[in-house]
């Protein structure tokens, strides 16, 4: 057995350890897996990335894990900014995939069932209260949490019954491709200030949106976390990143995703034929990956 094997085996017995913690005094997912969801995603390219293959995409993954999992998936989704997704009304679809079915039905977003709801904010406004108003050209005088509470508002009329999700992408990054202590910091703030925006953002929404239960999906803190811990801090950053947007590699929307379905169907992601274009210590310690990352994830 390797040395990056025993360290990985001991931080997933670290993992399960800090969750079994951490649940007993902060709010889990719901116990119950998910079977179905039909999903509306106001995302950004942290979300799909627009390349040449659909593996820069969290939905591409995610409707192949479904499909592993024996779930059902349907999803739409567009891209824009907190104020596009609230001033342009109602939402259009602009996304399909081969890996997910359509749920566009009827013509319009109403008629179209939505049950969850994944909204993204930019990843490069954390450095300001989510109440402060936008910066530079703002006629509306719009902050990212009234945005957000604009949306939710019409959300509750779209689509009464929907889950919200928050998509905590990871942070904008300063320069590429960073040296070792510029992505130790890197990761340092997603886990920190950053994280922190996102859970006070999340907790503010739940608070003024009438009872409507919000919850994050903590992609960018989980990232850093297992990017820091061997085996997968054996990947150099351009493994992961493309520039200091950052747009990523196919193995990096992989792990995003694999997040994702954790929040989402409340069990870690099942097996999936990986290609090779996918780095080769995510192929080797995927399955290990999977329950580590749910155990995060439902720790709360």
């Amino acid at each position: 057995m390797s040395s990056a094997t025993i360290r990985f085996a001991s931080f997933l017995r670290h993992a399960a350890a800090a969750a079994v913690l951490a649940a007993a005094g902060a709010a889990a997912l719901p116990a119950a897996a998910q079977d179905s969801r039909r999903v509306y995603v106001f995302g950004n390219s942290l979300v799909y990335h627009l390349t040449k293959t659909e593996r820069t995409a969290v939905p591409y993954w995610l409707g192949l894990m479904t499909r592993a999992g024996g779930k059902s998936l349907a999803l739409e989704g567009r891209w824009g900014f907190l104020r596009d997704f609230a001033n342009e009304l109602p939402a259009q679809p602009n996304w399909e995939f081969s890996t997910v079915s359509r749920a566009w039905k009827g013509g319009d977003f109403r008629g179209s069932g939505f049950d969850t709801i994944i909204i993204t904010p930019a990843n490069f406004i954390q450095g300001r209260p989510a109440s402060k108003r936008y910066q530079g050209d703002n006629p509306t005088g719009d902050s990212p949490l009234s945005a957000a509470l604009k949306l939710i508002d019409w959300l509750s009329a779209a689509a009464p019954k929907a889950d919200i999700f928050i998509y905590e992408g990871w942070s904008l990054m300063g320069g590429f491709p960073p040296d070792a202590q510029q992505i130790a910091d890197y990761h340092a703030l997603n886990r920190g200030s950053y994280h922190k925006w996102f859970v006070d953002f999340t907790s503010k929404l739940r608070q003024k949106s009438y009872g409507q239960e919000v919850r994050l999906i903590p992609v960018a803190s989980v990232l850093s976390a297992y990017l820091t811990q061997p085996p997968l801090s054996e990947l150099k950053p351009t493994d992961l990143y493309e520039d200091d947007a950052p747009h990523g590699t196919e193995t990096l929307y992989l792990l995003a995703a694999m997040i994702t379905y954790s929040s989402l169907f409340n069990e870690p992601a099942p097996a999936i034929r990986l290609p090779s274009s996918v780095h080769p210590t995510v192929r080797k310690y995927y399955s290990g990956l999977a329950t580590a990352i749910y155990t995060t994830v439902a720790a709360g």
